[in-house]
């Protein structure tokens, strides 16, 4: 059962997501948060110290809520669907999307600052090694290098989102809808299956 505090702190976080992905992280005012959310200033800065650590709880909320786990994935669900082995069936948050572009336009320059870079990272490396091992067991082209493959794939997942009128007129469909979503689930199966043709089928035991 959520607390009082916990509903008022994913309220801040759910207010700050929506700030943030209008009008940036140099934008955004802690004041309008507050509004949004129906709380008091003082407590955003006593729970977040300050905009940027409100930021950075935004993105690891995000992050959280959208990343699938990796528990029980196997080299053969990856080598049978790369994208949902890797990344799941949910459709990525479009207002984390935008707010993953305000954070490449204002302040991704370094590592030191991208939120969370460690674990963003160690989610990656997890995904990447699981395609090395699909390749070692002759499940995956080889000659494709998995980062390389991952990052692809990553962004893929992401494109109708972060680019929703390519995607409008290019198919037609609006990015946001059930339709949509299930119309893309189907070809990014359809294209994990045909990258995956380059490797072996599984030895069959005897």
């Amino acid at each position: 059962m959520e607390t009082d505090e916990g509903s008022t702190r994913k309220r801040i976080l759910e207010a700050a997501l929506d700030e943030f992905a209008m009008k940036g992280i140099a934008g955004a005012r802690v004041e309008t948060i507050a509004k949004r959310a129906g709380a008091n200033v003082r407590m955003i800065y006593y729970w977040f110290d300050n905009k940027r650590g409100l930021y950075e709880a935004v993105n690891a909320y995000v992050i959280s809520a959208n990343d699938d786990s990796l528990e029980g994935v196997s080299i053969d669900d990856v080598a049978a669907d790369p994208f949902r082995a890797l990344f799941g069936t949910k459709t990525p948050n479009p207002r984390f999307i935008r707010l993953l572009e305000w954070e490449e336009l204002e302040s991704a320059t370094t590592d030191a600052d991208l939120a969370n870079f460690g674990e963003r990272r160690s989610q990656a490396e997890a995904r990447i090694e699981l395609l090395r091992a699909a390749q070692a067991a002759g499940r995956l082209p080889a000659e494709i290098d998995a980062a390389m493959l991952y990052f692809v794939m990553h962004a893929l997942t992401r494109a109708p989102y972060a680019f929703p009128s390519l995607a409008r007129y290019a198919t037609g469909i609006d990015p946001e809808s059930a339709e949509f979503a299930e119309e893309f689930g189907a070809f990014l199966t359809v294209l994990g299956r045909l990258v995956a043709g380059g490797g072996d089928a599984p030895a069959e035991t005897q």
